[in-house]
């Protein structure tokens, strides 16, 4: 008569890399966003809507300057929001806080190096894209309006990083968002390929840059800054044929 037993030849740091690959990026992404919601709707948004916007902008400082500033304390507190559920996970990882068995499981310290290095490029890209919502509101409530669908669509990559059917590649390691959950996921089970890891950080920061450039030029129009109604998607202007050929073409 034979026995069946079951051996689970995979080491604890790839157990724990594994179990915590199926929930950290998911929840490293809403907590960024939340992170940097909060400040980047009331840095740009809320300013316009209280009128210090104006004030500011009369400084003899450059728009771009101006702009950069801005950015750049949106980028920080996502940085440490990041940070922050990063050690306050490993903690909860380390001494089973949120394990079924109530048991610590263990999480190797290169998937958390790998993890705390990805958060850098994915605060980057995600502050560029708030303080654009931001800047291209008219009010507060207006910001925390077209924030809320974007934050749920980007939502949709830290699910995909929960399975294991969506790989890591040359194509999905530029993808935004999505392939810095993907990265954080292998870095944490180990099997990271170092070139994916340098193409998902090039990818985040030129599309951070790109995002950039774009705030940079929507904090520089009149429109912006005085709070006027913006000009309609498909206006018979320059601007608006333009977009209505990237519109055909997307």
């Amino acid at each position: 008569m034979l026995g069946i037993r079951e051996v689970d030849v995979a080491t604890e740091e790839e157990s724990g890399g594994a179990a915590a690959g199926r929930l950290l990026p998911f929840l490293l992404i809403v907590t960024v966003f939340v992170g940097g919601a909060t400040i980047s709707t009331d840095i740009v948004a809320g300013e316009k809507e209280r009128g210090t916007l104006e004030t500011l902008y009369l400084t003899p400082v450059h728009r771009k300057q101006i702009a950069l500033g801005k950015y750049l304390v949106v980028a920080i507190a996502t940085i440490i929001t990041g940070l922050l559920t990063l050690a306050s996970m490993f903690v909860c990882y380390h001494f089973g806080l949120i394990t079924e068995e109530g048991q610590g499981i263990s999480v190797s310290p290169a998937g958390m190096l790998t993890a705390m290095g990805l958060i850098l490029p994915l605060s980057f890209l995600v502050s560029a894209v708030l303080l654009g919502i931001s800047a291209k509101a008219r009010s507060l409530k207006e910001a925390q309006l077209w924030m809320t669908p974007v934050m749920f669509l980007a939502f949709v990559p830290g699910l995909l990083a929960s399975s294991q059917d969506v790989r890591l590649g040359a194509f999905t390691a530029l993808l935004p968002i999505a392939g810095v959950a993907l990265a954080i996921r292998d870095g944490l089970l180990g099997s990271f390929v170092a070139p994916h890891l340098g193409l998902v950080a090039a990818g985040s920061v030129a599309w951070a840059m790109l995002g950039m450039r774009w705030v940079a030029g929507v904090l520089s129009q009149e429109d912006t800054i005085l709070g006027l109604d913006p000009e309609p998607l498909l206006a018979p202007t320059p601007s608006g044929r333009l977009r209505a050929v990237l519109l055909g073409l997307a």
